[in-house]
């Protein structure tokens, strides 16, 4: 069982190239050669919904130039990659899909839900981690937030399912406490539609070390493997370089339960790498 992150691939991070990052390329390079990572990836959001304020903030041209900077100064001691984690809502499809396809030089796309789920009735902002909703009101939540991700596995756009579970990480519980059926049979659905496809999921671990939950979580990867399903990242999801490979290696013990390796991408093609010895 691993405890630290050394010679891991961290794989979803955000610099300054995002509207909530932190830091520069250069400094996440740094702290990822600081705590031992393989390899880094930088993942910048990418948000199509005009009605958002930081729509419009993304910038492929600055984000290659900051990589490239990064590759020339650490490129020796530490792998850096290029990707993009898209925030998808189904009714912006054909806009997603024209402005991704023109990005060159992207080595992995990340496709997200974020928010479209919580757009019902709900103010998500206010009630992060405290979301204790109905019964009603959860399978309403799942409801949507399951279709959107089978939307997004349809579309064909993108190479990993970031975050998955998205909704329980920000705490949506219920009331009572019981967990409504639609919970686990979407996710079931969900894991044999990403295996069937070929599309990666993501074990993120953001904050998992204070107790928030993997995402995926290890039902989700169980099922997803138990489909067929063969390619698995692993992200920090950190927007500050401080945080850099934040809980990766509890994701990485997911995969060694079942005796595969993280996968990376590279130039859009996945790689499965050996387990470390």
């Amino acid at each position: 069982m691993k405890t630290d992150v050394k010679k891991l691939y961290d794989y979803h991070m955000h610099s300054v190239g995002s509207f909530d990052g932190k830091n520069s390329v250069n400094e996440l390079a740094e702290h990822g050669l600081k705590v031992g990572l393989k390899g880094i990836c930088v993942t910048e959001h990418h948000d199509s919904n005009k009605s958002y304020p930081e729509y419009g903030y993304y910038n492929p041209s600055t984000q290659i130039i900051a990589v490239n900077e990064a590759r020339d100064k650490y490129g020796d001691e530490i792998e850096i990659y290029n990707g993009l984690e898209v925030d998808y809502e189904p009714f912006l499809e054909s806009d997603v899909k024209e402005m991704i396809e023109k990005i060159p030089n992207l080595d992995v796309r990340l496709g997200s839900v974020h928010v479209s789920c919580f757009g019902l009735q709900f103010n998500f902002l206010d009630q992060i981690d405290k979301m204790i909703l109905s019964n009603a009101d959860f399978e309403k939540l799942y409801n949507v937030y399951y279709n959107d991700l089978e939307a997004l596995i349809k579309s064909d756009l993108f190479d990993v399912i970031a975050h998955i579970d998205y909704p329980k990480r920000c705490g949506v519980r219920t009331i009572n406490g019981e967990v409504p059926t639609i919970y686990y049979d979407g996710m079931d659905k969900i894991m044999k539609l990403a295996a069937d496809s070929g599309i990666a999921i993501e074990i993120n671990t953001r904050n998992a070390i204070i107790g928030k939950p993997l995402t995926a979580p290890e039902f989700a990867v169980d099922k997803y493997i138990e489909y067929g399903g063969r390619y698995i990242t692993l992200g920090s999801d950190t927007h500050a370089a401080s945080q850099i490979g934040n809980s990766l290696y509890m994701g990485y013990n997911v995969l060694e339960k079942h005796g595969i390796g993280q996968t990376i991408f590279i130039k859009r093609e996945p790689k499965i790498l050996d387990l470390i010895k």
